[in-house]
């Protein structure tokens, strides 16, 4: 069940564009053709006490005068806002994008849905997570879905893994670190250290995807990119944790600089050009948020490698099945 803390995302058009596509797409029990300032204005008069807003304001306890006189225009326009920007995505992403502006009105597009529109309904599952659960089943399935997406990004004979804890590509590499990281450190051409230090269990380096191109020879170091995939809201956090030198420092002599990735299911964008996160969470990293992603994602309809189509087709077919209402 979709669970919007309406007053928590009033003030923010990101959040409320969010949560405008979720009740249209992923609410049962407000399943409806469109949504409109109407239906805005009689959600937040639900909202108990107004809730606890996301963005660190006051709560809103008297939602009846908030919906009356200047409170009114502040309503609209937080919601011209939203939808504005909502057509903003739709230009962005065109037919990647499965809602539509018609009279001011959010609508479903409903032959996307499940075709083209599938993957952006899915990353908006992931970015909402804390609103719909269970969240661990969807950060696995995000996990899949950004690996095969990065696989993009290489050449057909790039060797391109999961390497998160419970993964089964770490599982066959080996259940313990002990067994993982001299097979990692081999696949990089580089030389394994402090053998003896490694743990022999099951830990998270803070790398989840890893893609290696060898590029047919031995000699250290192919060229190779580390990235962390996460769901949650402090992503800025993990922006550092794929980095060769913060992950394996200890036990694979990495001495190169690579590419550091991070997967977000979060649309950063309220312009096209410009990231909608402070300057220093953008920067020492590269992003792949919901509009890149996307983009990813449709790359692999003219892909070569039919398995990683069919891999996404899995996993989307699994959301579905799970979460998708529309």
């Amino acid at each position: 069940m979709l669970e919007i803390n309406w007053n928590g995302g009033v003030a923010d058009p990101a959040k409320l564009a969010d949560y405008i596509e979720a009740t249209l797409s992923l609410d049962e029990d407000r399943a409806c053709d469109e949504f409109n300032y109407a239906h805005f204005v009689d959600l937040i008069r639900e909202e108990p006490n107004g809730g606890v807003p996301d963005d660190g304001s006051e709560p809103i306890d008297d939602m009846a005068h908030f919906l009356s006189g200047q409170g009114a225009d502040e309503a609209e326009h937080h919601f011209e806002n939203a939808v504005s920007l909502i057509e903003n995505r739709s230009l962005w992403l065109e037919h990647l994008y499965p809602f539509s502006v018609e009279n001011g009105a959010v609508q479903l597009r409903y032959e996307q849905a499940a075709d083209n529109g599938m993957p952006y309904t899915f990353l908006l599952a992931c970015s909402l997570h804390n609103e719909i659960g269970p969240s661990q089943v969807l950060a696995r399935q995000f996990e899949q879905v950004c690996k095969e997406g990065m696989r993009t990004l290489f050449n057909e004979s790039a060797d391109v893994f999961l390497f998160s804890q419970f993964s089964q590509d770490r599982a066959e590499l080996g259940r313990s670190a002990r067994e993982a990281v001299p097979i990692l450190a081999g696949k990089l051409n580089a030389k394994v250290k402090n053998e003896e230090s490694i743990p022999n269990q099951q830990n998270e380096f803070g790398i989840d995807i890893i893609a290696i191109d060898r590029l047919g020879d031995s000699v250290g170091y192919p060229f190779f990119a580390f990235a962390q995939c996460t769901i949650g809201q402090d992503w800025s956090r993990k922006k550092g944790e794929a980095k060769a030198p913060n992950a394996l420092n200890a036990y694979v002599d990495l001495q190169v600089q690579h590419s550091n990735l991070i997967f977000i299911p979060h649309f950063l964008r309220k312009d096209a050009d410009k990231w909608d996160a402070p300057a220093h969470d953008t920067i020492d990293c590269i992003i792949f948020d919901r509009l890149r992603i996307c983009r990813m994602l449709e790359r692999l309809k003219e892909f070569k490698n039919s398995d990683s189509l069919e891999t996404l087709n899995s996993v989307l077919k699994e959301f579905s099945e799970k979460f998708f209402i529309r």
